[in-house]
């Protein structure tokens, strides 16, 4: 694990999906190692897909938006597709000026949209029967306790 304890943004796995909200500065060493970092977990764990959310991002400079893009095409080549969220009209700016292509699944407004495109949320519920998640639910339970046969 490179360093995974000095990177400031959680790494979290939820449903098979991997979520990494981002927040505030980051120098160029500090967004190397999370680069580094979300691509070693979804290597170690497999990920569905890959979000990323960079709502809480004040400042961007060339060398971020760099490192966002090898970030998704990293993800990408491990079979893993990135959503990207909170993409601030300035950091579009930036990445549009730098001429840099985006290799990543979907951009959407906010991390509530990112998850629900992956099918996490409250859309994806609309279409789960709630009688058949409840048999799946009660006859895991009946296995569970069953005593082993001898």
């Amino acid at each position: 694990m490179i360093g995974e304890s000095l990177v400031r943004a959680p790494i979290l796995r939820l449903w098979g999906h991997v979520v990494v909200p981002v927040q505030g500065d980051f120098k160029d060493d500090e967004a190397e190692l999370l680069c580094a970092s979300i691509l070693q977990h979804v290597e170690r764990r497999g990920a569905r897909s890959l979000i990323v959310d960079i709502s809480g991002i004040w400042l961007v400079d060339s060398h971020f938006c760099s490192v966002i893009v090898r970030l998704a095409r990293g993800a990408r080549l491990m079979g893993t597709p990135t959503v990207l969220s909170g993409l601030s009209p300035e950091i579009a700016a930036t990445i549009e000026t730098m001429g840099l292509e985006l290799d990543i699944e979907r951009t959407v407004l906010n991390l509530e949209e990112a998850l629900e495109s992956v099918g996490i949320g409250i859309a994806a519920m609309d279409e789960i029967d709630p009688l058949a998640l409840l048999r799946g639910f009660l006859s895991s339970q009946e296995t569970a306790t069953e005593e082993p046969s001898r």
